[in-house]
């Protein structure tokens, strides 16, 4: 028992870790948009204000697993840093958020292998979410930084649709098991 103690504090530990780390990167997001309408990208900052709200789904996905796991109730929060990035161009500002994408993805997978080691695959599975949502906006934000890249690229153009992107689907990002509601 002594020895469950210790991994659980060590795997609680990690999981609000994470939780902090969503909080930096909603905050960071919020940075981000601000520096791209401050430079002219309107479309480009209220795509990053909407990924904003999309870590803030991530932090409640991550609070409704510490709430629901035996002697995970009470967790802490860290304070946020406010950082600068430059984001002066909706290329930084991609190259920014790729970063801060990836070092939560590092995260993610150090975590759920240290919960996995500890034996607590109920954990281990729940970071696997993730690092599929991670790996996936990597993507998305490559692609864009490589279509940005290239010669022919019209910023204006690309700002008017970024505008028009949707809104995070706030219940399949909290709750992506939600449609499978057992018989």
């Amino acid at each position: 028992m002594e020895n469950y103690e210790k991994n659980r504090d060590a795997i609680k530990k990690d999981v609000e870790t994470f939780l902090n780390m969503h909080v930096q990167s909603m905050l960071d997001c919020h940075i981000i948009s601000q520096e791209l309408n401050n430079a002219g990208f309107p479309g480009f900052a209220m795509q990053f204000t909407r990924q904003s709200n999309d870590e803030y789904f991530h932090q409640r996905r991550i609070t409704d697993f510490l709430q629901n796991k035996p002697g995970f109730e009470v967790y802490s929060f860290t304070q946020p840093v406010i950082n600068k990035f430059d984001a002066v161009t909706p290329q930084k500002a991609l190259q920014a958020w790729i970063q801060i994408r990836t070092n939560l993805i590092n995260a993610a997978n150090n975590f759920r292998e240290n919960a996995r080691q500890l034996g607590d695959e109920t954990t281990s599975n729940f970071y696997s979410w993730f690092l599929q949502d991670g790996f996936d906006e990597i993507e998305e934000a490559s692609d864009l930084l490589n279509r940005l890249d290239m010669p022919s690229c019209d910023l204006a153009r690309f700002d008017l649709k970024a505008d028009g992107s949707p809104e995070p689907d706030r219940d399949n990002v909290i709750n992506p098991m939600g449609a499978f509601v057992p018989d």
